[in-house]
């Protein structure tokens, strides 16, 4: 028998017929190929190489073939086919006749010598003596009747290797393990072995690689993710900002020496102020005082703005107009100064208003700290008293800005001697928590790797975030900026010859931007995210870059009052004393990994468009100052117009305000439907009509009763701070005004023994029974009134029958 090959060319066929030469006796023949002749698949027809013997020049020159030359084996379900007769020969063609058809696996048709043997007759060649077919190769098939012969692959005897290894003890045994098996005759282990040194330091790598694998892996999802800059990125992926903080801001007064060099100048902004120094003056004059602060762990502020220095505005009297016993009302715009010497004031200067001394004791130190408000004068004028001559200065300031609370003026004391007990000071500053580090570095600040993006740390951790400053506007604005204000890292990066920007991110930087990202990491350090050339400029090879930041931001920023007490400046004589009169407030530290991994999913499910009525609402609601909102959507004839109703709070007009208007429109700009136009629309202020029977008290006095019950049911603020029941901002659209609820707060009144409610409805309209109903409620954009003002009765009124009393 001879061996099997799989091979990709048959050559074996062309290289017998290449045999038929001169002389003829060298010659051999065998098979070529079969056919299946019938349909019945009973007659084979088989073709070999050469003539037949028999034939004319036959190969080889011997007796025909006859039908116990050819068997047939092989089969799976069809077996034992044998060959019944040779039908003929034709040339190079013999047909046989089997006595059955075979099923559809291959079968072998063999050339034997004789009936039971193997070897083939003589002159035939062995290869050429057997050849593989198919009884239903004629039946229809869509594929490739060619036979496919590939040699298999070698496959390889692969190490037992520990997958589960992870780290350097692990791996450094696997490695052991396996020299063992390929040098058996290895036993040096110590220290100093080459081959051990290799194996520990391949086990090193190997876990160092095994950690990045496993840090991609955990960094790739929100859940999972514990680096912060990994999880700022996907939040915003989402559209979620990461909160990075912001530093505090309070005001600095600097106290000036009459005469001094330093009255009537400017101190630049940027002075460093810092908390208290023991044994040092009111300024730091040396550089080495300076860094002593900056080591020293107190707070440490620097001014934002200018501001020129005047002696007389250290402690400014309030003039009273030869009254006594005064107080600044709450919600006051304006107060009187005395104007001797001569104030430099002018509007856009910072004042600030403060109880001087305690009105009952007349002792400064016994004042109260936390009366004390600051404003930003909007007028300036200056007059004489006629009845003294006093010179004064009258100044005003914004609603924004109007006084929280009521403030003393002065007070008398027993003998009958006024106390002045508040005063007004200048010489204001703003300062915001951080100082520039004098040794600002970075690591590295040459761009070097081809490999690896250029990706720098700062050398020092905590690197202040702040918002943006205006250097005009109310002082709330500018002490306390709302929480959803976005800030930006202090930090300034050149490369010698111009300036990078540092961005929130640069999804919207095009690829000509010189700017970075700052991403910070939990323990404050910073890392500097350059584009890509695609998004923002790819710093060249060996470009250098400078930088310089400023630290000290967070919640640390928020001091208390009167911490601030030193200034580093130039040793110019005149400053005496330092002091930040109101605490240090807005300062927040960086959001947490638990805050990101909690809001930041919760962002995909906010929608920053408006297109329904509700979302119109919803968004005129996130406005500062808007109490509650409604919009109607009607076809204007081409167009259709989103009419917006605002109930803004303290209850001003949107409709008379174009500024309000303005940040209006500028808002919902970005969320609005393209075709769709706003309109500004005020409320349906819908007045009510109320008459109240009311039982005093035998003991009450019948007046006083009555303005407690016309100041408990008014639209105004009581002096103590209490809005009325009939305030604006207790309520708004769809808020009703249950009878319940008026009876309640009537017999809460001191003097009041019982009330009740004779007419109880909308004016102009029939009255509704308050015990049977007791609700009257509005509809649509109706907002109920009752301001009880006599000089307008269509705002809506309320009349108190009394009796009883004295």
């Amino acid at each position: 028998m001879t061996a099997r090959y799989l091979c990709r060319e048959a050559r074996r066929v062309a290289a017998v017929r290449d045999t038929l030469g001169d002389p003829q006796p060298d010659a051999i023949n065998g098979f070529d190929y079969l056919e299946i002749a019938s349909p019945d698949q009973t007659l084979i027809d088989v073709f070999f190489v050469h003539a037949l013997p028999g034939e004319t020049d036959g190969v080889p020159a011997s007796p025909p073939l006859v039908a116990a030359n050819f068997s047939v084996t092989g089969g799976d379900r069809v077996t034992g086919i044998g060959v019944e007769e040779l039908i003929e020969t034709d040339g190079n063609r013999i047909r046989l006749r089997v006595n059955a058809a075979g099923d559809f696996s291959t079968y072998v048709l063999h050339l034997v010598s004789a009936s039971g043997e193997e070897e083939p007759p003589q002159r035939f060649d062995p290869r050429l003596a057997a050849i593989d077919f198919l009884f239903k190769a004629g039946c229809p098939s869509e594929f490739d009747c060619a036979p496919v012969h590939r040699c298999p692959p070698v496959v390889a005897e692969e190490p037992r290797i520990d997958y589960l290894a992870k780290d350097y003890a692990s791996f450094r045994r696997v490695m052991l393990d396996r020299l063992a098996v390929l040098m058996p005759g290895w036993r040096d282990r110590g220290a100093a072995d080459p081959y051990l040194a290799l194996v520990e330091t391949l086990a090193y790598h190997a876990d160092r690689l095994s950690y990045a694998q496993d840090a991609a892996g955990t960094e790739a999802y929100l859940g999972t993710a514990r680096s912060r800059i990994s999880l700022r990125r996907h939040a915003r992926l989402v559209d979620y900002r990461v909160d990075e903080g912001a530093n505090a801001r309070t005001l600095v007064h600097f106290g000036v020496a009459a005469g001094s060099a330093m009255d009537g100048r400017v101190l630049p902004a940027g002075q460093l102020v810092a908390g208290m120094q023991p044994g040092r003056e009111a300024v730091l004059k040396t550089a080495a005082q300076r860094d002593a602060a900056l080591r020293s762990g107190a707070a440490i502020f620097e001014t934002m703005a200018d501001v020129t220095l005047w002696s007389a505005h250290d402690a400014i009297p309030i003039h009273t107009w030869s009254d006594a016993a005064c107080c600044l009302p709450p919600g006051a715009l304006g107060v009187t100064l005395v104007d001797e010497p001569r104030l430099n004031l002018a509007p856009g200067d910072l004042l600030m208003l403060l109880q001087s001394a305690d009105p009952d004791t007349g002792a400064a130190t016994d004042a109260d700290p936390r009366l004390r408000h600051a404003v930003r004068l909007t007028a300036v004028r200056h007059a004489v008293d006629p009845v003294d001559g006093t010179p004064v200065c009258d100044v005003a300031w914004d609603e924004e800005d109007a006084l929280p609370f009521a403030l003393p003026l002065d007070s008398l004391s027993l003998a009958g001697e006024v106390r002045p007990c508040a005063l007004a000071m200048a010489n204001l500053a703003p300062a915001d928590a951080g100082h520039w580090e004098p040794q600002a570095t970075l690591l590295p600040d040459t761009a070097r790797d081809t490999d690896r993006p250029y990706r720098p740390q700062l050398a020092h951790a905590g690197v202040v975030f702040a918002a943006d400053f205006a250097a005009s506007g109310p002082v709330s604005g500018f002490l306390a900026p709302p929480a959803q204000a976005p800030t930006h890292a202090a930090i300034r990066l050149n490369d010698g010859a111009q300036a990078w920007d540092i961005l929130p991110d640069l999804l919207g930087a095009d690829r000509f931007a010189r700017a970075a990202v700052a991403e910070v990491e939990h323990g404050g350090t910073v890392s500097l995210r350059f584009g890509d050339d695609r998004l923002g400029v790819r710093p060249a090879l060996g470009t250098r870059l400078s930088v310089a930041y400023r630290l000290g931001g967070g919640a640390a920023g928020n001091v208390g009052r009167d911490v601030l007490r030193h200034v580093a400046l130039p040793p110019h004589e005149g400053i005496v004393a330092v002091t930040n009169p109101l605490p240090a407030q807005g300062g927040r530290d960086r959001e947490d990994a638990a805050h990101i991994r909690r809001f930041a999913p919760a962002r995909v499910a906010r929608q920053d468009r408006a297109v329904t009525e509700a979302d119109y609402a919803a968004a005129l609601e996130e406005l500062l100052g808007v109490q509650r909102a409604q919009a109607r959507i009607r076809w204007t004839g081409s167009w259709y117009t989103v009419f917006l109703i605002v109930d803004r709070i303290g209850g001003l007009s949107a409709t008379d305000d174009p500024d309000f208007a303005a940040d209006l429109f500028a808002h919902l700009e970005a969320k609005r439907m393209a075709g769709f136009d706003l309109e500004v629309a005020a409320p349906v202020h819908v007045p009510l009509d109320i008459v109240m029977h009311v039982c005093v008290d035998p003991d009450a006095i019948l007046a006083d009763v009555r303005q407690r019950l016309e100041r408990t049911f008014s639209a105004a603020t009581a002096p103590d701070g209490t809005p009325g029941f009939f305030h604006p901002d207790r309520r708004s659209f769809g808020d009703p005004v249950h009878a319940s609820a008026i009876l309640a707060a009537a017999v809460g009144v001191e003097g009041v023994r019982s009330a009740m409610l004779t007419r109880f409805g909308r004016a102009g309209a029939p009255p509704i029974d308050p015990v049977a109903d007791g609700v009257i409620a509005p509809t649509g954009p109706e907002l109920l009134r009752l301001d009880n003002d006599p000089d307008h009765p269509d705002r809506g009124r309320i009349r108190f029958d009394m009796e009883g009393g004295r």
